[in-house]
């Protein structure tokens, strides 16, 4: 893509990539061969808009930047016609786009994990980045890390050591299984404890219409909301009222 006019002669155009905190994204490179001759690589997100006028925004320590004397810690934004700011946002979709669909095509047969320290579990092959499946299951295994991971760890085979760690692989197929079961257990507590609930809020609301009081749901503990300082803990008490409806209260305990 180029740009030409009275001012100014650029060109613009895909450079690669970058990864970084866990985001990836297209790379592009400006080369400006007037009125300065200098060239740097930006990405769509630093397109900003200063003064009503939009274009891409480059940092200080850049190349045009410093061609331009920008100063000192300071940056500079070179506006861009609409088109091409157009342009490169078209052509950053198109690179996710792309590598989500490589993402996609991966078959996931095991994963690595370990425990050792910080809990980490990642399928081997792919980037979680572009599979919203797998981070669901990334969050499952950590969700329910306590309960499965004596069958995780039989089931698994050890790896060598890395970083410091010990690092471990399972089946993709062995850990779907484990999930499968342990979801299942875990539908059935929320089962029992939604009809658990269900009964004491019924009997409650009962009581409260037979005695015209306020009458306990529930109650459970919370860190402490104020700033005394002999209080870390606060207990919050649910009640059925006599009309019907719910009230909540909060109570400090000393």
């Amino acid at each position: 893509m180029k740009i030409s006019d009275a001012k100014k002669e650029i060109e613009i155009v895909l450079d690669g990539m970058s990864q970084g905190n866990g985001v990836t994204k297209a790379v592009f490179r400006m080369i400006v061969s007037r009125p300065v001759v200098a060239d740097a690589i930006f990405s769509a997100s630093d397109i900003a808009t200063e003064k009503e006028k939009t274009g891409i925004r480059f940092r200080s320590q850049s190349k045009i930047a410093d061609a331009f004397k920008a100063g000192k810690n300071q940056s500079i934004m070179i506006t861009l016609p609409t088109d091409v700011l157009d342009w490169i946002k078209s052509e950053n979709e198109k690179f996710i786009t792309g590598k989500t669909a490589e993402a996609a095509a991966v078959v996931v047969k095991s994963w690595t994990w370990t425990d050792d320290g910080v809990p980490i579990y990642f399928p081997d092959g792919v980037d979680l980045e572009f599979r919203d499946d797998l981070r669901e299951i990334q969050k499952k295994i950590e969700k329910y890390s306590s309960r499965i991971w004596r069958q995780m760890y039989d089931a698994s085979e050890r790896i060598p050591d890395e970083r410091g760690y010990r690092w471990y692989r399972i089946s993709h197929e062995k850990l779907i299984a484990l999930l499968i079961v342990v979801d299942e257990e875990q539908k059935a507590k929320d089962e029992t404890y939604r009809v658990k609930r269900t009964k004491q809020e019924a009997t409650a609301f009962a009581k409260a219409r037979e005695t015209g009081e306020k009458t306990q749901i529930r109650k459970w503990t919370v860190p402490c909301e104020g700033r005394e300082e002999e209080c870390s803990t606060d207990v919050v008490i649910e009640y059925a009222m006599p009309d019907g409806t719910k009230k909540t209260e909060q109570h400090h305990t000393w």
